[in-house]
């Protein structure tokens, strides 16, 4: 975080209006986020390459096409709209213009620092509930943990 904005206060002659702690926390918020899809997605396949390639058609790309970094969401089809708010690269973007550029506070970005924490729990909760469902599994099929079969 604090290289991205060394840079762009140095390099790109972009200064920085808002609050450098809110627009920290904020950051954390997004890292906390990702890598929590991440993990999400660690889950749900069996092997590095399938991780890998889910990640980039389900993260990178529609992050990219999706957040309002290349293309308007206002000039997006009403679906794509819709889609977009459960991107959570969307709610980071926007709140970094705000600090970043507007040099707003907490009040004015309050609802899109809900939005992202409510993508993270939903993503953490997920994660959570699909550990749990494999850990059941195992006991009723008699099956031990991974992590109790390499102790033993």
């Amino acid at each position: 975080i604090t290289s991205i904005l060394l840079l762009s206060v140095f390099v790109l002659d972009l200064p920085i209006h808002g609050s450098l702690l809110l627009l920290f926390a904020e950051s954390t918020l997004f890292i906390i986020t990702c890598l929590t899809l991440g993990v999400f997605i660690s889950i749900r396949t069996q092997t590095q390459q399938a991780a890998m390639l889910i990640s980039m058609m389900g993260l990178l790309l529609p992050t990219l096409i999706l957040s309002g970094f290349m293309f308007p969401i206002e000039n997006m089809p009403v679906p794509l709209q819709v889609i977009s708010n459960i991107i959570p690269a969307k709610w980071y973007y926007i709140i970094v213009k705000s600090i970043m550029i507007k040099g707003l506070g907490l009040s004015a970005i309050w609802k899109e620092t809900v939005a992202m924490g409510h993508d993270e729990r939903v993503a953490f909760l997920s994660d959570t509930g699909r550990r749990r469902m494999d850990e059941y599994v195992s006991i009723i099929d008699g099956r031990a943990r991974p992590y109790q079969e390499a102790a033993a």
